[in-house]
């Protein structure tokens, strides 16, 4: 197991659905990091996303030069609460096969959780394929809720599809090649 791996296996929390600027970069990350086979890569965005520290990802992904940029770019915008600029980045997306990993890969992990009918419900899937922009419209429903019962249920569904796609995209990075360099 590699020292990313194992950091990843390590941490405890669910990829956060906001950004948390507060957050402190572990020791173990600002580490991880700073290692030639991360620095300035993907990963190293998908990283900080993971943590919901999401400066240093924006600056490695701002200019939007492939797909998979732009993606992230998009995310970055959903956890620091700009949805409108994150529904254009995610818009910009045009790779079919990069979508189509994502779109296989988060209903087969919420159907391992139970979760894949709430995610419908929220409507979540639109003609069978996943909808960033509609997981956008429903994190910013929740951030702007202030019923706590809903948004339980609601947290609980929206934080597995926030997982569920990154670890979608941690996995394409990796089958192409775009992932942790050797």
């Amino acid at each position: 197991m590699n020292d990313v791996t194992g950091w990843l296996v390590s941490l405890k929390e669910s990829v956060p659905l906001q950004g948390n600027e507060e957050a402190t970069a572990s020791l173990v990350l600002r580490q991880l990091v700073s290692q030639p086979s991360i620095r300035g890569a993907l990963s190293e965005a998908m990283l900080w996303l993971r943590v919901g520290i999401f400066e240093p990802a924006h600056v490695l992904v701002q200019e939007g030069r492939n797909d998979v940029e732009r993606y992230i770019h998009g995310i970055v915008h959903r956890l620091e609460g700009d949805f409108w600029n994150s529904k254009y980045w995610f818009r910009q997306v045009r790779n079919r096969e990069f979508l189509k990993a994502i779109e296989d890969a988060i209903p087969s992990e919420l159907k391992e959780l139970g979760l894949y009918e709430s995610a419908q419900q929220l409507d979540l899937f639109a003609n069978g394929c996943f909808s960033p922009s509609q997981f956008v419209d429903q994190c910013e429903l929740l951030m702007s809720s202030s019923e706590k019962d809903p948004k339980q249920t609601l947290s609980k569904t929206l934080v597995a599809v926030g997982q569920a796609e990154w670890n979608a995209i941690w996995n394409y990075l990796e089958k192409q090649g775009q992932g942790v360099r050797p």
